[in-house]
């Protein structure tokens, strides 16, 4: 049986972000620039991270996959990974891979060079070409990026955006892939 390997985004992901965005900042342009400071601030605290709640079907797919898939968390958190870490084990997830990144080509590159199967993220503003397949997981804030569209770039090659609404979308191609069942 061949093992796969994927690249999780954490946070919008795993971790319920959105929700606690929408707790502090129901009125706001989701755009981080657009944040004010003192949201802003919140992103390198700690406690911010610890206190998120998990996406339970999320959660779900990872331990029922563990030990089938290779799993590697990546993030651009700007607080130590021990933090994302110890917010994995304390949702179940032991033994956390994660790697912190400075920019969504920051994961692209790291998926890459895993030769992952694919990356899963909830923020596909970079649309430049990957030898991996990208996966948007769909929320109200990234609604406008197309997924059935498929751009040729320059260099040839095309590259496609699938949505999923949630990790249990993979049920089905893992198992094909993998050839399980059926």
């Amino acid at each position: 049986m061949r093992r796969v390997l994927l690249v999780i985004d954490l946070d919008g992901v795993v971790a319920n972000t959105p929700k606690k965005m929408c707790q502090l900042y129901p009125e706001g342009d989701w755009s981080y620039n657009n944040f004010p400071q003192h949201i802003k601030a919140l992103f390198q605290e700690p406690e911010f991270y610890l206190s998120l709640e998990p996406i339970p079907s999320s959660i779900s797919f990872l331990l029922q996959w563990r030990g089938l898939i290779d799993f590697v968390f990546a993030s651009t958190r700007p607080v130590p990974i021990e933090v994302s870490k110890e917010w994995l084990v304390r949702h179940g997830y032991f033994d956390p891979t994660v790697y912190h990144v400075d920019s969504l080509e920051g994961k692209y590159k790291l998926t890459a060079e895993l030769k992952a199967l694919g990356l899963v993220d909830d923020a596909p503003f970079h649309l430049i070409p990957t030898p991996f397949i990208r996966f948007i997981y769909s929320w109200p804030y990234n609604r406008q990026y197309s997924t059935t569209i498929t751009r040729l770039f320059s260099d040839g090659r095309y590259q496609s955006i699938y949505r999923i609404h949630n990790l249990q979308d993979f049920d089905y191609p893992l198992k094909k892939y993998l050839r399980i069942g059926g």
